[in-house]
């Protein structure tokens, strides 16, 4: 887990670097946005991803890493989730590093 300052005093931006792939983990930090936007939600150890007009809900699996492994090799499930997230937020969440 890395971090890193923004401008602003109050926000500190956390992510996730993949060492075995050299890579920022994506999949990881989309599933997180979603979680805390309510996007992917979770009943015992199962996630589901919902769309926020609330007309779909997808189980995305057991556990947060078969989620990941899932979103990494479904990429559009990971496209709709992010989608989702709002691109405007998505680039600025780029941006951010």
């Amino acid at each position: 887990e890395k971090t890193r300052s923004t401008g602003n005093d109050n926000m500190e931006l956390f992510f996730r670097y993949s060492p075995q792939e050299a890579r920022i983990d994506h999949e990881m930090e989309v599933f997180n946005l979603g979680q805390a936007d309510r996007i992917i939600t979770n009943k015992g150890s199962y996630y589901y991803y919902q769309t926020r007009d609330m007309k779909e809900k997808k189980t995305l699996g057991q556990g947060t890493a078969n989620c990941i492994i899932k979103m990494k090799k479904d990429r559009e499930i990971f496209d709709q989730i992010r989608k989702e997230l709002g691109e405007a937020r998505y680039a600025e969440f780029r941006r951010a590093w």
